[in-house]
């Protein structure tokens, strides 16, 4: 990373040293352009006197003198035009800068005044006029580095400038990098030993972070992760120890008769063999509930959606259980709504919702009681509304009552024979067809639910 960061800084200093040269060699020739133009005045103006350049001719230094005497910084100033603008001068270090590329050409761009082009591609002619005749040209060759040591000395001061720059910057963003590094590292480091502890199984890690950048939203992420994985594996384990317990009561009773059937302790009788036979069938009906549910669970569970009347279908297992409600010593109420409504769902996961749910007003409502059941037809909805009497639940208990092989409390136990599961099939059916249950205390004393189930848009 340092490393990294050092190739780009030297890089960038190096870059930027280049570009500075070139830059600072274009200021110089435009500076001397500035000059150029203010010398081609010059020379044209005396021309005009003369009319020949043979005042130039002359060998020796006539052409530097010339150039000394018309562009020192105090001449130049005074036959500068009013109002022309000019750069800042430099001195003597100009001109003697121009006499080494400056020179005077004729007409026919042969040498009068000053030094031969060492690259002619490169020079620039300037044309000079008399009465708009052609009287020569003044060729500037362009600087294509820098050469005086004045300018070199002020490169040079950049260049030390730009290094000084680039150290700081160096230690600055080392310095900067070290402190994010820091500021980063602890939640990454208990990110990676939490994240390895969950590997191994242990799913209560939990990161405490109060920031509110990403690295806090990864810790909340992980958080949540955390508990939920947690929460599975509790569920789990109780899943596992509520089958275990569900299956071991049965086939103790069974073992327990049969041995005594075997031992002689009880007689082989219609009323034994029925004993047996019931707790055959409550063993294979958990069976069957527990095949259900796990394949609800992997999505394997077939539905054919069909156009249907729930309230039909509802009033059908009602009268199913007529007699049971009778023979339990129940009161029991139908309100039946005459609107026909239409809905997507599987008639027979439908019948099998109903049946669940009357059953376990059958078996957990107490002798003497009343059961009461309504249906109605809303905006969007199809509601069925179930009541029963006591016995109740406490509101802590009522989110649970969905849940696989909960039960509340001895009333609702095992004595009637419920294993804990019918509700929560009741919900996974429920979810399939996009309605929704809820579970409150009711006026009559015991549970009131509510069933709402989607209805097909017109």
């Amino acid at each position: 990373m340092m490393l990294i960061m050092t190739i780009t800084l030297a890089a960038g200093g190096y870059m930027g040293h280049r570009s500075f040269e070139r830059g600072f060699v274009t200021y110089l020739n435009n500076l001397q352009g500035e000059r150029l133009e203010f010398l081609a005045e010059q020379l044209q103006t005396d021309y005009a006197s003369r009319l020949n350049w043979s005042f130039l001719e002359k060998k020796g230094d006539v052409w530097q003198r010339y150039l000394r005497e018309n562009l020192s910084p105090q001449n130049e100033r005074e036959k500068r035009r009013p109002g022309q603008r000019g750069r800042h001068s430099r001195g003597n270090q100009d001109v003697r800068l121009l006499t080494r590329s400056v020179s005077l050409l004729n007409p026919e761009e042969e040498l009068i005044a000053g030094l031969e082009s060492q690259n002619n591609d490169r020079s620039l002619l300037t044309p000079l006029y008399h009465d708009s005749s052609l009287i020569g040209y003044l060729r500037f060759q362009p600087f294509a580095e820098l050469t005086e040591s004045l300018d070199r000395s002020f490169a040079k001061q950049r260049k030390k400038s730009f290094i000084l720059i680039g150290g700081l910057s160096l230690i600055f963003t080392t310095l900067a990098s070290w402190i994010i590094s820091r500021y980063f590292r602890t939640i990454i480091l208990d990110v990676i030993d939490s994240a390895g502890k969950m590997a191994g199984g242990d799913y209560s890690q939990r990161i405490n972070s109060n920031r509110n950048d990403e690295i806090g939203q990864l810790a909340q992420s992980f958080n949540v992760l955390s508990h939920s994985l947690e929460k599975n594996q509790k569920a789990r384990q109780q899943w596992i120890a509520d089958i275990s317990h569900e299956l071991r009561t049965p086939l103790a009773v069974l073992r327990g008769e049969l041995e005594a059937l075997e031992d002689g302790v009880r007689e082989v009788t219609p009323k034994a063999i029925s004993s047996l036979t019931s707790e055959v069938h409550q063993l294979n009906n958990l069976v069957d509930d527990l095949y259900e549910l796990s394949l609800s669970d992997i999505g394997a569970l077939n539905y054919q959606m069909l156009e249907t009347d729930p309230g039909e279908v509802l009033g059908t297992t009602y009268d199913s259980f007529r007699n049971r409600f009778v023979n339990a010593n129940l009161k029991s109420t139908f309100n039946y709504s005459k609107e026909q409504a239409k809905i997507l769902a599987d008639d027979s996961r439908l019948t099998q919702l109903f049946n669940n749910l009357l059953e376990n007003s059958v078996r957990y409502t107490d002798a003497g009681g009343e059961v009461s059941l309504a249906c109605e037809v809303t905006d969007k909805h199809w509601q069925m509304t179930l009541e029963d009497s006591s016995p109740a639940v406490t509101e802590e208990q009522l989110p649970n009552l969905f849940e696989r092989f909960y039960r509340t409390d001895s009333s609702r136990g095992r004595k009637t024979g419920g294993a804990g599961l019918g509700l929560a099939i009741v919900s996974e059916i429920v979810t399939a067809h996009n309605g929704t249950i809820s579970a409150s205390l009711s006026k009559l004393g015991g549970i009131k639910t509510v069933l709402r189930l989607p209805l097909i848009e017109a």
